[in-house]
């Protein structure tokens, strides 16, 4: 009998894409400083290449993630329409160029925080043990 740990990930053929999720996190704050990519995607190809980068180490919890990616996006998605309604409420010039700085701020937080630990689920972010990252 075999020692087994249940959410061990099991590495598929495609194991040697894997990418060390910090790397992920930092590009997904570099990238956009020297390329924008089409269609916002500072935003969600970050979840993307996760998501990607989870099932080429073949995660058991794949699919929890995938619905927290899904989420995180919808939520990062309804900010900018909260904030213009809440600005619309008292739309002059002095009160929209105050808030939209702190709106900014709020976007790439929430988009950083869901990035970094959205995929933390079971002991592995994205396939990686979190005793092998300490260690």
């Amino acid at each position: 009998m075999a020692y087994q740990i249940l959410d061990e990930p099991r590495p598929g053929k495609r194991a040697n894409l894997v990418v060390d999720p910090s790397g992920i996190l930092l590009a997904s704050m570099v990238i956009p400083l020297l390329w924008q990519p089409p269609l916002h995607g500072r935003f969600w190809l970050p979840f993307l290449w996760l998501l990607a980068n989870s099932w080429f180490m073949g995660s058991p919890t794949f699919r929890r993630e995938l619905r927290t990616s899904i989420t995180s996006l919808i939520l990062l998605a309804l900010i900018p329409f909260l904030s213009s309604a809440l600005m619309s409420a008292t739309p002059t010039q002095e009160n929209i160029d105050t808030v939209v700085p702190y709106i900014r701020v709020l976007m790439f937080g929430f988009f950083f925080l869901t990035v970094l630990r959205c995929h933390h689920a079971g002991g592995t972010v994205c396939g990686f043990h979190l005793s092998e990252a300490r260690s």
